[in-house]
């Protein structure tokens, strides 16, 4: 058995206080309030009790939307350096998209990730289903217990999978089980829109600044309408993905009837940044859906911090920066950002607000079973954080292949000391060898069928 005392605990539950946590194996033994008892202190070993005063303890984050490129594009990313930069980052757990080479859009497709996962991730795992045109008899049968859900994409992103026969489209809706999580861009609205760029600017001449007016809000919203009307008319769980604009949050907001059948995601992207920078940060902030003007910034925000946005992802997609380097035309879209999410969310939000959205709520949502909160007989999954640090990122802070970061020259307040998953250690922000090298405690992640 283990002790973390003198800690300053967000549980996920209930509001935080000074106290301990005791974990025994995987699991929480149990978790107290105020200064460790010296009968309990006097009877452990001095290995067996880590002095957390000055720091934080809270859940391990669950990252519900991550890319981690395997397989096929291994020199962008592969599970095993992607969930480094997740336990880096103080996540213990994620839920993979289907976009990879091939995409995950067949049984032989997921065991294999699942395979990979087990083999290589230092974090719990969960892969989702790609739908596309052809698939609708293998999503009909699926085991809503071992995958989160089915991925949709009805705007065409990194790897082009795409659903494009509005027939299709009901019958997914109509005939599957669990959840759905959608890509929500209009494919006729962006292809209309980036026309009339191309033609007003020229090629050549664009770059990323350009990219809101490449995929605008009115895709976004059109999408998102069209979604919820399936979602409502089929009875069927849909989670919107990275919602980006002012004009998503205010339609949603005005609909009374949304929850508990429809729940939202921000990405951490679109909380940070706004159109007003890409001047600086150029095509390292080109992601889809763009990031876009401050307003909207601004009203996901006060989504987050008024608890109509559900959860917090990242949206996690690396790629090299030689291919982000290229001109705006040529560079892929996509940031590898979960390594410095959670410091950067504790810099915007309180921490009870980012523990809810970014560990509570997916749990909550996704039916992931004893995970998301500081609860004795939860599996161990923590993350220990210095609130008083003071550093600036550099992209040789980077964990993973890609080796850069979009928060690179960014200051950042908050620190990740330490990461554990089902009560291993496996990230230590002072050891000279910062994960281990055959430690991996990593589990697939089990779901209720929602």
């Amino acid at each position: 058995m283990k002790i973390f005392y003198n800690a300053d605990i967000i549980p996920g539950e209930g509001a935080g206080f000074f106290g301990y946590l005791a974990i025994d194996g995987k699991r929480i033994a149990g978790i107290g309030y105020g200064e460790l008892p010296t009968v309990m202190r006097d009877a452990r070993k001095p290995s067996e009790l880590i002095d957390c005063r000055g720091k934080m303890l809270m859940p391990g984050m669950i990252d519900c939307h991550v890319h981690f490129r395997q397989p096929g594009m291994e020199q962008k990313g592969t599970i095993r350096s992607e969930s480094r930069c997740a336990v880096a980052g103080g996540v213990t757990s994620y839920l993979e998209m289907p976009n990879t080479n091939p995409p995950t859009t067949t049984f032989e497709a997921w065991e294999q990730k699942m395979a990979l996962a087990a083999n290589d991730s230092l974090a719990n795992y969960g892969f989702f289903i790609g739908a596309t045109d052809d698939n609708l008899h293998l999503l009909k049968e699926l085991a809503l217990t071992k995958i989160p859900g089915i991925k949709l994409f009805v705007g065409s992103s990194t790897g082009n999978l795409l659903v494009t026969k509005p027939e299709i489209l009901d019958r997914i809706f109509a005939e599957t089980g669990g959840i759905i999580a959608v890509h929500a861009e209009d494919e006729a609205s962006l292809n209309e829109a980036s026309a009339k760029v191309r033609e007003e600017i020229g090629t050549e001449q664009l770059t990323a600044a350009h990219h809101p007016l490449m995929r605008p809000a009115e895709a976004c919203l059109k999408a998102t309408k069209a979604m919820v009307a399936l979602a409502k008319k089929h009875h069927h769980r849909l989670h919107l993905c990275h919602l980006t604009s002012k004009a998503e949050i205010d339609w949603l907001s005005a609909q009374s009837d949304l929850k508990p059948l429809i729940s939202t995601e921000v990405a951490v992207p679109h909380l940070e940044w706004c159109a007003d920078d890409y001047p600086q940060m150029g095509n390292r902030l080109k992601i889809n859906p763009s990031v876009k003007y401050s307003t909207d910034r601004e009203a996901l925000r006060n989504a987050v911090a008024q608890g109509f946005a559900d959860t917090i992802g990242t949206d996690h997609a690396p790629h090299r920066i030689e291919e982000k380097m290229r001109p705006y035309s040529q560079a892929p879209s996509g940031a590898p950002s979960i390594q410095f999410a959670l410091p950067a969310l504790l810099d915007i939000f309180p921490p009870d607000i980012v523990v809810e959205r970014y560990s509570v709520a997916p749990a909550r949502i996704f039916g992931i079973e004893d995970r998301g909160s500081l609860i004795p007989g939860a599996f161990a999954d923590f993350v220990i954080i210095d609130p008083t640090a003071d550093y600036t990122v550099s992209d040789q802070d980077s964990a993973g292949i890609c080796g850069w970061t979009p928060f690179a020259g960014q200051s950042l307040y908050h620190r990740v000391v330490a990461t554990y998953v089902n009560g291993k250690k496996v990230y230590d922000a002072s050891a000279a060898r910062h994960f281990p090298t055959r430690v991996t405690p990593a589990m697939p992640l089990s779901f209720s069928e929602g």
